[in-house]
Formats: C-alpha cells, sequence, structure tokens
C-alpha cells in the first residue's frame, strides 16, 4: 500500500494523478496522512477512478459542488468518478489518516 502525503495533478488540469494506476486493473490502493501536506487539506480535483475511503484517525470534511459532509474516525464514504471534491483535516493537531 502506497503512503501518500501530497497530490499531484496532471499537467494543466484538476485531474489527479494516481500513481500506479492502470486501465486493465483500475485498482489503487494508498493510505493518505493528510496531517502531514504541506496544509491538511486536498484542493478540488477529480479522477477517473471511483474512490473508496474511510477515516482510522482524525476527521475529514468532504466537499463537492453539491454540499460538504464530516466524516469521523470509524467512518468512510464514496466518490465516484469524475467528480470534483476537495477534502480538508478536521481534527486540530491530531493525526489524520
Amino acid at each position: 500500500m502506497r503512503e501518500i502525503n501530497r497530490i499531484e495533478f496532471v499537467d494543466g488540469s484538476q485531474e489527479e494523478r494516481l500513481q500506479d494506476f492502470q486501465k486493465d486493473f483500475p485498482c489503487v490502493t494508498s493510505r493518505v496522512h493528510l496531517d502531514a501536506y504541506v496544509r491538511p487539506y486536498v484542493p478540488w480535483h477529480w479522477h477517473k477512478a471511483a474512490e473508496l475511503f474511510y477515516v482510522s484517525q482524525g476527521s475529514i470534511q468532504y466537499n463537492t459542488p453539491k454540499g460538504s459532509v464530516l466524516f469521523p474516525a470509524g467512518s468512510g464514504g464514496f466518490v465516484n468518478s469524475a467528480i470534483l471534491h476537495s477534502t480538508e483535516h478536521r481534527g486540530g493537531d491530531e493525526p489524520c489518516v
């Protein structure tokens, strides 16, 4: 599983570059340490893959053009492919994984 602490974009777009993503096996697993980002925030982006996530520590706020939802530790969610979204750490100084 890949450890992630920053977001990379496809040049000139808001599409997230997903490392190790392959068309013939469109599945990537990663562990994101949002509190380790320069800012504990993932800017607006989208990707071709659907996103299934679980919050193991801290809490995050998922933002979409239709609104925002807070996810505490022990919860998770699903974001479909090609949906613009951003994520924010909402736990102060505690770790956010």
